[in-house]
C-alpha cells in the first residue's frame, strides 16, 4: 500500500470514527442512550498508582480467592477432586476453562452455605478502594444527560457513585417500570453481590435459559429501539461473563442496523459483527477523555465565579444563609445557586455552629456534600466545638459515603482534634468502624496520640471491644502498653469496662501485664484483686502462672476471693476455689466469707 493510500485510508477511518461519535452524542441528546458497563470500569476505578487494581476483582483472581476461600476456612480439601479441576482450569487460561472453574465456585460455596458470605468479603469494601473515581464521575455525568446505565459488573461501584437504586431481575415490576423508563437505577444484567440469588457465575448457558428472560426482553427492547455502548469489556479473559453477553448481542442484531457501538483498546482483538468497534486509546486511562468528549458538561471542569456576593451572605432572623437552607435540605440546585453568587461556603451559623458542609452531614444530605465539596467548601473547617466534617461523619455514624468521601479528598487531615482532644482514628476506635481506621492510618494518622486525657486510639479500642480496630492499631505500630492520665493501660481499660474480647486480645498479643497494675496501689489492691472484682477468670490465669498470690490481702482485709463474693460472680469464685484460694483467708470477721460453704 502506497503512502498516498494509506492516507486515505487513515482519514477514511477517523471520519468514520467522528461519524458515529455524532451519532452517540445525538441518542444521548435524545435520551437514546444505553451504557452497558463491564469490568475494566471497575479495574480503572481501583487502580492503585501503579496501576493495578485489586487482585480479588479480575476475573481469575475473583475465582481464586473463592477458592482459596473455601480451602483455607475447612469447607473443602484442597485435594478435592473438583476443587484441583477448578484450579487447574485457571491455569489453562482460556475463557471456556475460566467459566468452567466458575461454576465449580459457585456450586461448591452454594452447596457449603457459604456463597453470600464469600461474596461480601469481595465486595463490602470495594467503594472505599476507589482511587480513580474519574470513570464513575463522568458516567453519573453522562447518566445526568440521559443515558441509561447497565452493567454485568457484581459490585455496586456504580450506583454508590451516581446515588441509584439497584435494579435486580428478580424484582418484576422494578424490571418493567425499568425497561419503559418509568423508575431510574442500575440495571445488574448477571445480578449483584447485595442479592446473591441473582448472581451467574457462569454464564455459558445463560442467554439460553429461561431466568434471564427479564434480561432478554430488556436488551432486545434497546437493541431495537436505542443506541447501546460497551464501556469497558476489555478481552474476553480478563471479563468472560461480557464475551458470553457480546456473542448473545451479536447474533440478535443480524437483521437491526449497526449502530451499537463497542468500545475497545488499541490493541484490543475483540470484533463482535455486526457491533461498530471504536478505539479509545491504548489502555484504560484513555477511557475517561473519550467518555468525556461525549458529554455537553465534562466531568471535572469548574465554573466560573462572579466577583459580586449579592446578598448572597446575608442570614435570616434565624441565622441562617439561604445556603445553609439548601445544605440542610438537600438542594443541590440551589446550592449551585447560591455559589455561583458568591456566597461563602465555609461560613458557620450562629445557631449550633455549623458550616454548610457540617449541616449536609449532619442532615445526611449526601448529594449537596458533594455539591459542596466538589464547588470548593473546605473539607477540614470545624464547627464551634472543633468537629470537623470527619469528626462528624464518625461520630454520627451516618451513611459511611460521607466519611470514604472525605478520605479520599487531597487535603483532609486526620489529625485534627475536637474540644476535647480526640482526633478521627480515636472515634473511629470507638465506635468500631475498622474501614475508616484502616483509611485514616493509611493517610498516615498519629497512631499513638493522646486526648486531653491522655487516652489513645489504643484505649478507645479496647473500651468499645474493637478487635478487629486493634489488629490495624498494632501492625501500626501502636502501643499496647501506654497509660492514660490516670495511669491506665489499654489492658486495665479493658477490665474496668468488662471488654472481655478485647481483654483476651490483648493478653493473646502480648500486653505487659505488670506495665498494668503497680504491685499494690493505695488501698492495697493486686492485679488479683482487680481482676477478681472485674470477674477476669483468664487474667487471674496469666496472673496466677506469673506468680500472683492468691490470697493477697488488701488494706482492709479482702481476698480476691471476697471481692469475688460481693459480686456474687459464681464463675470467677468457683475459679478461685479451684485453683487454690483460701475460704478462711482475709479479714477476721468472715461474714463475707461465709458464702463459701455454698460453694465447698
Amino acid at each position: 500500500m502506497n503512502d498516498l493510500v494509506l492516507s486515505e485510508a487513515i482519514n477514511d477511518a477517523a471520519r468514520r470514527k467522528n461519524e458515529t461519535i455524532v451519532r452517540i452524542k445525538q441518542a444521548l441528546k435524545d435520551r437514546r442512550l444505553v451504557i452497558i458497563v463491564g469490568a475494566g470500569v471497575t479495574l480503572s476505578a481501583t487502580t492503585d498508582d501503579n496501576g493495578r487494581p485489586p487482585s480479588r476483582i479480575t476475573w481469575q483472581g475473583l475465582i481464586r480467592n473463592g477458592l482459596d476461600y473455601l480451602v483455607t476456612e475447612n469447607y473443602v480439601e484442597a485435594s478435592n477432586r473438583r476443587t484441583r479441576r477448578a484450579y487447574e482450569a485457571l491455569e489453562d487460561g482460556d475463557t471456556d476453562s475460566l467459566l468452567d472453574a466458575a461454576g465449580i465456585l459457585r456450586d461448591q460455596l452454594t452447596r457449603m452455605g457459604q456463597f453470600p458470605t464469600w461474596l461480601g468479603s469481595i465486595f463490602d469494601s470495594l467503594y472505599q478502594e476507589v482511587r480513580q473515581p474519574a470513570i464513575l464521575d463522568v458516567l453519573h455525568t453522562l447518566h445526568q444527560e440521559g443515558a441509561t446505565l447497565l452493567t454485568t459488573n457484581y459490585d455496586d461501584l456504580l450506583e454508590r457513585h451516581c446515588e441509584l437504586r439497584r435494579i435486580g431481575r428478580s424484582n418484576q415490576d422494578d424490571v418493567l417500570r425499568f425497561k419503559r423508563g418509568d423508575i431510574d437505577g442500575v440495571f445488574h444484567i448477571h445480578g449483584s453481590y447485595h442479592d446473591p440469588g441473582e448472581v451467574v457465575l457462569d454464564t455459558t448457558d445463560y442467554y439460553q435459559v429461561r431466568q434471564s428472560n427479564e434480561v432478554q426482553s430488556i436488551l432486545k427492547n434497546f437493541l431495537e429501539f436505542k443506541t447501546i455502548l460497551f464501556v469497558g469489556c476489555g478481552s474476553g479473559l480478563e471479563d468472560p461473563n461480557f464475551d458470553v453477553l457480546l456473542q448473545w448481542v451479536s447474533a440478535q442484531q443480524e437483521n437491526i442496523p449497526n449502530r451499537h457501538c463497542l468500545l475497545v483498546r488499541d490493541g484490543d482483538i475483540l470484533n463482535y459483527r455486526p457491533l461498530v468497534r471504536i478505539k479509545y486509546g491504548p489502555d484504560y486511562g484513555d477511557l475517561v477523555p473519550f467518555l468525556n468528549q461525549l458529554s455537553s458538561t465534562p466531568a471535572g471542569l469548574p465554573r466560573p465565579r462572579p466577583d459580586s456576593a449579592i446578598q448572597a451572605n446575608e442570614r435570616d432572623e434565624t441565622g441562617f444563609t439561604v445556603l445553609d437552607r439548601a445544605a440542610l435540605k438537600g438542594n443541590v440546585e440551589e446550592i449551585q445557586a447560591q455559589w455561583d453568587l458568591g456566597a461563602d461556603l465555609d461560613a458557620i451559623e450562629p445557631g449550633r455552629g455549623y458550616t454548610p458542609l457540617i449541616e449536609s452531614i449532619y442532615q445526611d444530605k449526601f448529594d449537596a456534600f458533594k455539591a459542596l465539596i466538589a464547588f470548593g467548601a473546605d473539607v477540614n473547617k470545624p464547627n464551634r466545638d472543633q468537629h470537623s466534617p470527619l469528626h462528624f461523619c464518625l461520630n454520627w455514624r451516618k451513611d459511611f459515603r460521607f466519611g470514604f468521601t472525605l478520605l479520599n479528598e487531597i487535603a483532609i487531615e486526620v489529625d485534627g482534634t475536637d474540644k476535647n482532644g480526640r482526633t478521627p482514628l480515636m472515634l473511629a476506635a470507638l465506635t468500631n468502624s475498622p474501614p475508616f481506621a484502616d483509611l485514616i492510618l493509611n493517610r498516615g494518622a498519629n497512631v499513638n496520640g493522646r486526648d486531653k486525657n491522655g487516652m489513645t486510639a489504643m484505649h478507645f479500642a479496647a473500651m468499645a471491644r474493637s478487635t478487629k480496630v486493634m489488629d490495624r492499631l498494632l501492625e501500626s505500630e501502636a502501643d499496647m502498653n501506654s497509660p492514660n492520665n490516670m495511669g491506665l493501660t489499654p489492658l486495665r481499660v479493658a477490665l474496668n469496662s468488662h471488654a472481655d474480647e478485647s481483654l483476651h486480645w490483648l493478653l493473646q498479643h502480648g500486653a505487659d501485664v505488670g506495665a498494668s497494675f503497680n504491685a499494690e496501689d493505695e488501698s492495697g489492691m493486686t492485679a488479683m484483686h482487680f481482676a477478681a472484682k472485674a470477674g477476669s477468670t483468664e487474667l487471674m490465669g496469666r496472673l496466677l502462672e506469673d506468680g500472683a498470690d492468691i490470697n493477697s490481702k488488701n488494706n482492709v482485709g479482702q481476698t480476691p476471693l471476697m471481692l469475688a463474693l460481693d459480686a456474687s460472680d459464681s464463675r470467677s469464685i468457683n475459679w478461685l476455689l479451684e485453683n487454690g484460694a483460701e475460704v478462711n483467708a482475709g479479714r477476721k470477721q468472715l461474714n463475707t466469707a461465709a458464702g463459701c460453704e455454698d460453694y465447698e
